[in-house]
């Protein structure tokens, strides 16, 4: 296809026409792929990033397109995880990595000031009663806010797709919360935490970690550099908090460079379902160590067979357990 649209600009510009470069524009370019490696296809993932299949082939011709004939004006990509740009380097290598720039940080997600202004002008539109919009916004902060894609970043950025949802639900409930504020499509796939550490028990037991640690791990900067953070490296041990940061589940506490912790309480409540899905398995030989968590954390009254909504409470700061079991 790239092909095609190269040699039709040339007839085109041959033609004598002028013609305005092309901007290619890729989303999600990792998605198929990411699929493959969750799905433990790793004989059809070697297939496509090999160096007859289309996928290289695509590329090389994009960088054709931008290096020989200028054809190509710009290209714009998009993705889940730098898994695969270590496998798409020889055919294209003239990509510059930025979605760590500094500058572009507030391409990433809502400023607080962001959601005061789109909460504001939504309260307006629809005649929504005033005086519930500081509980509003406050709840908002709650589930979605938080994410600090580097430690020196100056505040603290919300979740745009869930935020959205949250809103859009909001509007149609004529000013009433959504029943379930986390939003189906953000949640990841259980297996990813499976597959990322080699099998459930050994992702159930990393997840406790967390649990226990209250979210808060160390990363070291060095392991999220995509040249380190490869294919090969993703399933390693120690890539395990640095692959939750890439999927949205840690970020940066602020502060400390190397510490980051899970960033609000739509992210603690789908790594606990995460825990309980898991745990259905595995939940004999880890009741009692978690029993021992939940008890140091204060919190009375546990039930190990129960719905889980104790265990919630584990995760969360003392002045949200309230808020925690209210909603969940």
């Amino acid at each position: 296809a790239v092909e095609e649209i190269r040699e039709a600009i040339r007839e085109a510009l041959r033609a004598g026409k002028k013609v305005p470069p092309v901007y290619v524009i890729i989303d999600e370019y990792d998605n198929f792929m990411n699929q493959l490696i969750v799905a433990k296809r790793d004989g059809d993932y070697e297939k496509l990033v090999s160096k007859t299949s289309f996928l290289k082939n695509f590329f090389k011709a994009v960088k054709a397109g931008i290096e020989e004939d200028g054809v190509i004006g710009r290209t714009y990509i998009t993705g889940v995880l730098p898994v695969v740009l270590d496998d798409l380097t020889s055919g294209f290598n003239v990509a510059t990595m930025v979605n760590l720039r500094p500058e572009l940080l507030g391409m990433l997600g809502f400023t607080q000031r962001d959601v005061d202004k789109y909460v504001g002008e939504i309260f307006a539109e629809y005649g929504f009663d005033e005086t519930r919009k500081a509980a509003t916004l406050a709840e908002l902060k709650a589930l979605y806010d938080s994410y600090r894609f580097l430690p020196s970043q100056e505040g603290t950025l919300y979740n745009s797709t869930i935020l959205n949802y949250y809103l859009m639900e909001f509007v149609n409930n004529h000013g009433r919360p959504p029943l379930n504020p986390i939003d189906g499509n953000v949640r990841t796939d259980v297996s990813w935490l499976s597959r990322l550490t080699g099998g459930g028990k050994v992702a159930l037991e990393d997840i406790r970690d967390l649990v226990e640690r209250d979210g808060r791990v160390s990363v070291s900067p060095e392991l999220l550099d995509p040249h380190v953070f490869t294919k090969t490296s993703f399933f390693e041990k120690r890539f395990f908090s640095a692959a939750l940061y890439y999927l949205g589940m840690l970020t940066y506490a602020g502060g400390n460079v190397a510490e980051m912790k899970v960033p609000n309480l739509t992210v603690k409540r789908i790594l606990l379902d995460y825990y309980e899905t898991l745990s259905q398995y595995y939940v004999g030989q880890w009741a009692d160590a978690f029993s021992e968590a939940i008890e140091a954390f204060g919190v009375d009254g546990v039930n190990m067979t129960g719905s889980g909504s104790c265990v919630y409470a584990v995760f969360e700061e003392k002045e949200m357990r309230d808020y925690v079991k209210s909603r969940y």
